[in-house]
């Protein structure tokens, strides 16, 4: 509001959409920094980046700010992730995780998670951490899969019928918001009454003219990253 950092002002010059084609993200990547001269790549959100995309980025002295559960953020000294060191697989910025499973961890009792994920490097990785911080209650992992594609899946039913028979009392979706939605409507049609948690899909502003959305996320709990625009913050 002041007018800039430092006294260098801030111009953005929009975004651009890889289609979850590694190959565009690279190309998107080289025209934002070889035809645009952008500054700084943020926020970069990006899936399927690969190193390729942290190679360019490292050798023309672009930094990128983002969610960092992508190859960029390893071992990139251009690169500075928001949540942690996600990539790694370490357990930073899991708080919120932790304390949603302690809460439904009932002392003396023995809860069973499921981790459902999509086939992307950013579902594996992320994967990895909620693994780590259930592991660290003492609860069990008895599903753990990054097999749901992420983009054109529309038939989650055989995806439910898996984490139904492992018997899981909690499901965490390491899902994008499309999935979470389809996959928690697939197990409730398929009777589950376990507990759902994910770390996307916080909509309270239009939960109530989505009538399909509300259904499939009653009785949700989510580990949002981020302030929602509903705090005012």
């Amino acid at each position: 509001k002041a007018g800039g950092l430092d006294g260098r002002k801030i111009k953005y010059e929009g975004f651009l959409d890889d289609a979850f084609s590694p190959a565009t993200a690279l190309t998107n990547v080289q025209q934002l920094v070889e035809n645009d001269h952008v500054f700084a790549v943020v926020p970069f959100n990006n899936e399927t980046a690969t190193d390729s995309v942290s190679t360019f980025l490292s050798q023309h002295k672009t930094p990128l700010i983002g969610y960092g559960v992508t190859p960029p953020f390893i071992d990139n000294p251009w690169a500075w992730s928001i949540n942690g060191d996600y990539a790694k697989g370490a357990t930073a910025a899991t708080t919120a995780i932790v304390e949603l499973e302690t809460a439904l961890h009932k002392k003396g009792s023995q809860l069973t998670f499921a981790i459902p994920a999509n086939a992307l490097p950013s579902g594996v990785n992320a994967a990895k951490v909620i693994a780590a911080s259930i592991k660290a209650t003492g609860a069990k992992i008895v599903y753990d899969e990054a097999n749901i594609a992420a983009i054109g899946t529309t038939n989650y039913q055989p995806y439910a019928q898996a984490i139904m028979s492992s018997g899981a009392d909690v499901v965490f979706d390491a899902l994008g918001n499309a999935d979470v939605l389809g996959l928690d409507a697939a197990l409730k049609a398929d009777g589950y009454k376990g507990a759902n948690l994910n770390g996307v899909a916080y909509f309270p502003g239009q939960l109530g003219s989505n009538p399909t959305e509300e259904s499939a996320l009653q009785g949700s709990y989510v580990s949002n990253s981020f302030p929602a625009d509903e705090d005012n913050t």
